[in-house]
């Protein structure tokens, strides 16, 4: 386990007692990121379930990600399943299929709401297990209302 996860862990799982660490210690500012970071995806992290594995690496990438669910199963009675290093260690984060430019061509002005409507479509991927391709987003995409 990564230093940062250990004091996090040190830390009660609480962001805010990263202060407490720095009247001894001294941090890089990606330290004090990545202990930040580590602590939200662990918190965010409900259950060690494939799903939501999955919507932690895609979130937070692969060092975060592995660093809160190897913090996760440190509870007592927690276990990492098979599939869940599977997904850690081996699963390709996809990307979105649609672009800005996509949302563009269905006549949506640039500004905030190309952001929202690639934001509308992003939250239904995801919770399709990533697994829409580009037609079926654009599909959805027709949907949005912004």
């Amino acid at each position: 386990v990564d230093v940062m996860a250990r004091l996090g862990v040190l830390a009660g799982y609480d962001p805010a007692h990263l202060a407490v660490f720095e009247t001894r210690l001294i941090f890089s500012n990606r330290e004090k990121k990545d202990f930040e970071s580590i602590l939200m995806a662990q918190n965010e992290l409900s259950d060690l379930s494939e799903k939501s594995t999955k919507l932690l690496k895609y979130k937070y990438g692969q060092d975060i990600s592995t660093q809160a669910v190897l913090m996760h199963a440190a509870h007592p009675g927690q276990d990492i399943p098979a599939a869940v290093w599977d997904i850690l260690t081996s699963w390709n984060v996809p990307f979105l299929p649609l672009t800005g430019d996509d949302v563009k061509a269905r006549g949506i002005a640039a500004g905030p709401q190309i952001g929202a409507a690639l934001a509308f479509v992003e939250t239904w991927w995801t919770a399709q297990d990533f697994t829409p391709d580009r037609d079926a987003c654009l599909k959805k995409l027709s949907e949005f209302k912004g």
